[in-house]
């Protein structure tokens, strides 16, 4: 591209390009302000000679849109990134220093709906995600495990997923391996007692036990290692009766109780 330079401007294609350098305390600060051709901003860019860059972007109707710090240190380079909304509201913010991210995102209000930090566990890729209900109570928590097939990165559930009700109190705590239920879940009423406790292995049910709020036991019927009929509850309350074949409902075999 041929850049040109008239009176001090810089144009370059469509943009005119605005280029200021300005001395303060011994150091060059340089403001880089890209205009359309319309002479409305486009961007602002600043180096403050301080290995630290300030870039600014705007809507066409004049609302700043982005705004991304850069910061040059010995480890590495270290980025803020801030998005907004037209009419003001933020949309998404992110940190990204070397190997570590973290993420932010808002709904169409600015309202806080998701938090999400990229880091390494045992030398594995690991993301753990944190959902917000609009009152800003913890919706769920869980971690992700990145599992790359060639330059592509599969995100499964890994580890603990926990899900609370909009009250705080503890709904599940549902356990994974790979993006399948591994292990021992447990169900909770809004009490805090325990409504129910499975295990899984790679994803097939192998075992349960349902209580109603008051601790009792209740009856599940033949099911054993994941074969026979289960009764299922909700809330203490059973609802429907399903054969399991190894671990797995049979299809076509459930009735839902009126």
């Amino acid at each position: 591209m041929e850049h040109a330079r008239i009176n001090g401007i810089r144009l370059i294609g469509s943009l005119c390009a605005l280029l200021a350098y300005v001395v303060s305390l011994g150091q060059e600060v340089q403001v880089d302000t890209l205009r359309n051709e319309h002479q409305r901003v486009v961007s602002i860019h600043r180096y403050d000679g301080a290995d630290t860059w300030i870039h600014l972007w705007y809507y066409r109707s004049g609302e700043l849109q982005q705004k991304r710090v850069e910061l040059e240190e010995e480890d590495g380079l270290v980025t803020w990134d801030t998005t907004w909304h037209k009419d003001g509201t933020l949309n998404e913010a992110h940190y990204n220093a070397g190997e570590r991210w973290i993420g932010t995102d808002y709904d169409e209000r600015g309202i806080l709906e998701s938090t999400t930090e990229y880091g390494d566990r045992g030398g594995a890729e690991y993301n753990f995600v944190t959902l917000y209900y609009p009152t800003g109570v913890v919706r769920e928590r869980y971690f992700e495990r990145i599992e790359r097939k060639g330059i592509v990165g599969v995100a499964k559930f890994d580890t603990l997923r926990t899900l609370f009700r909009e009250d705080g109190t503890l709904i599940n705590e549902l356990r994974y391996a790979s993006g399948e239920l591994h292990g021992v879940s447990t169900d909770y009423y809004q009490s805090g007692a325990i409504e129910s406790i499975k295990r899984y292995t790679k994803g097939r049910l192998v075992e349960v036990r349902y209580f109603d709020a008051e601790g009792r036991e209740l009856s599940i019927g033949d099911f054993v290692n994941g074969n026979g009929m289960l009764a299922i509850y909700e809330q203490g309350v059973q609802v429907s009766v399903c054969r399991f074949k190894n671990g797995h409902p049979v299809k076509r075999s459930c009735k839902c109780l009126d």
